[in-house]
């Protein structure tokens, strides 16, 4: 990610490869509107993060919600996104919710606090199957979700920090963050925790 690509809101700010949001209201980062409206079948999004807060229900990413305008009318039903630590169990998890049909992938661990994290969220359409990895390894599933990526239209709150809801803003980092179009394989996702944040393996 680069601020090429994103919206700094708040206070924000971007240094040394690593974007930094401190938490609290407005400071979180915006991404183009629509952009996952074309990925019409698997999807891969990988993420390195430091969750600074443990705050529950904050998320570290969300795309979805309005498909309306920019910020408003925030859908409660529309929408993919990463939660450091959620709340009930009060683990690690990614929700898949499309026309109020939700699936989630749990892991009852939350992520810990001040350590960089690798979190990768892989949804295989052909399988009806997303799966959460954390630091290379697979650590929870959920099956039988009929919709894509695409099906949550052209959507305008697509963010980093700020979720759907009215939740905690995420107090943390990230090195790196990448979307691909298409379910990456376990190998890949082995090795891409050992090289690191920094090195693309093709």
């Amino acid at each position: 990610i680069s601020s090429s690509n994103i919206t700094l809101l708040g206070g924000t700010s971007l240094g040394g490869g690593v974007l930094t949001l401190p938490g609290g209201g407005g400071n979180y980062a915006q991404f183009p509107n629509g952009i996952i409206s074309t990925y019409s079948n698997s999807i891969t999004i990988e993420t390195w993060l430091t969750d600074n807060a443990g705050q529950t229900w904050s998320r570290a990413w969300s795309f979805g919600g309005s498909t309306a305008g920019p910020n408003n009318a925030f859908s409660h039903a529309n929408y993919i996104d990463l939660i450091p630590k959620a709340g009930g169990a009060g683990g690690f998890w990614t929700e898949l919710n499309h026309g109020g049909t939700n699936k989630d992938a749990i892991f009852p661990t939350p992520l810990p606090t001040g350590v960089e994290q690798y979190a990768v969220v892989v949804y295989d359409a052909p399988n009806q199957t997303a799966r959460l990895y954390l630091n290379g390894a697979p650590v929870a599933s959920a099956t039988g979700i009929i919709f894509h990526p695409s099906d949550l239209g052209f959507t305008y709150n697509n963010f980093l920090g700020l979720d759907q809801y009215n939740d905690s803003i995420f107090n943390g980092s990230f090195d790196e963050m990448r979307i691909w179009d298409g379910a990456v394989s376990q190998r890949y996702l082995s090795a891409s925790a050992v090289a690191g944040p920094g090195v693309i393996i093709n």
